[in-house]
């Protein structure tokens, strides 16, 4: 039991450190970008589980320091891609919805976690999570290739709409409608942002 806790304890601060330090990492990249890392880490973590042996064998701690990166990261970057690329009027029904696909993703992997750990072994659980975020990872990187959109994009829109007069606040709107990004306005004029803001509903 001691050496359990040891590990456990082990996860969870390798975790909270990962959390900490990941939001550092996520606001300064592509989120696309942010989810095929974590998919990375993830599935290297997941599938590293083949090579242990005793989940209370401290040898393999970099292993067991692997997954809990993977899974802290994983958590962000769903809630932070979401948070992207979804409308300000849709992101709260999005959020719910990962919330509710979230809960049956684990409630079908605990099904057929159960039956390959009795059917092939302690490890294949593990394995089968991490191939399906070896998976995503290979499509994020697609994506990122393909069509990144995201911070870039936004970044461009703001230093567009900078520095434009008071009385233009609709023109704003306006283009913020052709454009068809924006979900915040990162603006120095506060005056103007506020004004924004307040029509953003209604595109």
């Amino acid at each position: 039991m001691q050496q359990a806790g040891f590990v456990f304890g082990f996860m969870m601060v390798v975790g909270i450190i990962t959390h900490f330090s990941w939001g550092f990492f996520f606001d300064r990249v592509n989120r696309v970008t942010a989810t095929a890392v974590s998919m990375f880490f993830g599935a290297a973590g997941y599938m590293s589980m083949y090579f242990v042996p005793s989940p209370l064998d401290f040898n393999y701690l970099p292993f067991f320091a692997l997954l809990s990166i993977g899974s802290a990261t994983s958590i962000a970057v769903s809630i932070g891609l979401s948070g992207q690329e979804s409308s300000p009027q849709n992101r709260g029904s999005i959020m719910g919805m990962i919330g509710l696909f979230g809960a049956v993703g684990i409630m079908i992997t605990q099904f057929i976690g159960g039956r390959l750990f009795d059917a092939w072994g302690p490890s294949w659980p593990f394995i089968i999570v991490g191939i399906f975020q070896a998976f995503i990872m290979v499509i994020a990187i697609i994506v990122r290739i393909l069509a990144p959109g995201g911070k870039e994009g936004k970044q461009k829109l703001a230093k567009n709409i900078e520095g434009w007069p008071d009385d233009q606040t609709m023109q704003v709107v306006d283009y913020i409608k052709k454009e068809n990004a924006a979900l915040f306005l990162v603006t120095h004029n506060e005056k103007l942002a506020s004004e924004c803001n307040q029509n953003i509903s209604l595109i």
